[in-house]
């Protein structure tokens, strides 16, 4: 209701009108006359007094402040916080910035913003790939003062357009799932503008999704045993690695192959031998060139002996177990990087160490190079330079598992300690591959 302040007014006092005369009946009429009674007259109505000019009727409670600004300060992305199939590769580590929570181009979030020229400046900014047809799905997290309502104004360009497209609707919240679509092979940045301002973008890598057939099989001698293997839970392991570089497997089981029959003359016995020192196996490149053409000519007699052809697929892994009391070396190894066949060296019962060991040596056969490899400077640019530095404990992420604390190792990356190249001792955990290691995988 509406209070008024001051000196109370004086009532308004009521009028009555004077009574008009009764006027007489005819003589003729001998009746009684009633007298109409008179109706009393009603007041005015009051008219409120005015406030005083220095209130307002209504003052609303509390300071009075300026309007809030209906913007975004920044826009930040994320790994999906869905299932795996949900996203392709999602990399937070190519543009890593050399001081970590102080060099990112969202700190702090007022800065101007504006799309750079290089995708690989070492701003924070993320990559994100996705196959043409496909959808890659990432989280939008918006930081500084606004409503929903204004997050729904925001624009998200890609540049250029015919990479990929948005193809989820505007968020609503924070923490929102943001969609994109491949269109076309390339590269491309997705920009996030309110009020004529870049609040934030990310990079796209786009490609035609890939499909390798893979042969897989294991390898028996006089010093090796055939391991227990799934074929189908390598190739789980298989795609769930190599999804973020848009290539599938399709994996064909041959099965044992059985070398322990050949004579002790044979090029593959003498080479074999030869690798079996003190105990110890090491793998050799005759051993390994020498074990390849043993298990291509057995493949090719025994396809021949049930009447078929064998045509070895584009690329094979193969499980060769040293026997007890000879340990290996090495966990696995391919004859040259960029060459197929590869092999794992070692089956210890734990099924998830084995065969992320086998996508390991698969990566090599496709051209990818450990840390520590010369050649590795163009896929892992400056992670590379972190090798061997003591890793500091990294939270988990959408994308990643927590990493503990650990000692320097040689062929582990500080700031990429999980790359599935290099030697980290959670050999399950080492998945991730990054936006130049996407682009130096071989597809066919």
């Amino acid at each position: 209701m509406t209070t008024r302040s001051g000196p109370p007014r004086p009532p308004v006092a009521q009028t009555q009108a004077p009574a008009q005369p009764v006027q007489p009946v005819a003589p003729a009429t001998a009746q009684t006359v009633t007298p109409t009674p008179i109706q009393p007259v009603q007041p005015p109505t009051a008219t409120p007094a005015p406030p005083p000019p220095s209130l307002a009727p209504n003052a609303p409670s509390g300071p009075v402040t300026a309007a809030a600004v209906c913007c975004p300060d920044v826009a930040t992305f994320e790994g999906s916080t869905g299932a795996r199939n949900t996203y392709f590769g999602f990399d937070d580590k190519t543009n890593v910035v050399q001081n970590v929570g102080a060099d990112e181009y969202w700190i702090p979030p007022t800065d101007a913003k504006s799309l750079p020229g290089n995708k690989e400046t070492r701003d924070g900014a993320r990559w994100v790939s996705v196959a043409v047809g496909r959808e890659a799905q990432v989280e939008i997290n918006f930081g500084g003062t606004f409503t929903n309502i204004c997050l729904a104004n925001c624009t998200y360009e890609i540049a250029p357009t015919s990479v990929a497209e948005v193809s989820s609707p505007k968020p609503t919240a924070t923490g929102a799932v943001f969609k994109i679509k491949g269109k076309s092979p390339g590269e491309a940045s997705v920009k996030v503008t309110c009020d004529g301002q870049v609040r934030g973008y990310f990079h796209i890598w786009c490609k035609q999704r890939a499909t390798i057939n893979l042969d897989v099989g294991a390898i028996t001698t006089s010093r090796a045993t055939a391991p227990g293997y799934s074929v189908a839970a390598l190739t789980t392991v298989l795609n769930e690695i190599y999804s973020q570089t848009l290539i599938r497997f399709v994996v064909n089981d041959v099965g044992t192959v059985d070398l322990s029959g050949l004579p002790a003359t044979h090029a593959f016995n003498v080479a074999e031998a030869a690798t079996y020192s003190g105990g110890v196996f090491t793998s050799t490149a005759p051993f390994l060139t020498a074990l390849d053409a043993a298990v291509q000519a057995k493949l090719t007699t025994a396809a021949a002996g049930n009447n078929t052809t064998y045509t070895a697929a584009p690329y094979q892994l193969f499980y060769y177990v040293p026997t007890s009391p000879a340990r290996s070396a090495w966990g696995g190894s391919v004859i040259n990087v960029g060459s197929s066949p590869g092999y794992c060296f070692f089956h210890d019962g734990a099924t998830a160490a084995s065969h992320n060991s086998m996508a390991h040596e698969q990566g090599h056969a496709m051209g990818l190079r450990h840390p520590s490899d010369g050649g590795s400077a163009g896929q892992l640019g400056h992670l590379r330079g972190t090798r061997g530095q003591a890793v500091t404990a990294m939270a988990a992420t959408n994308t990643e598992p927590a990493v503990p604390a650990a000692l320097a190792k040689g062929n582990v990356m500080a700031a990429d300690p999980l790359n599935l190249l290099g030697y980290w001792s959670n050999k399950p955990a080492r998945k991730p591959l990054r936006y130049n290691q996407w682009k130096s995988c071989a597809r066919s």
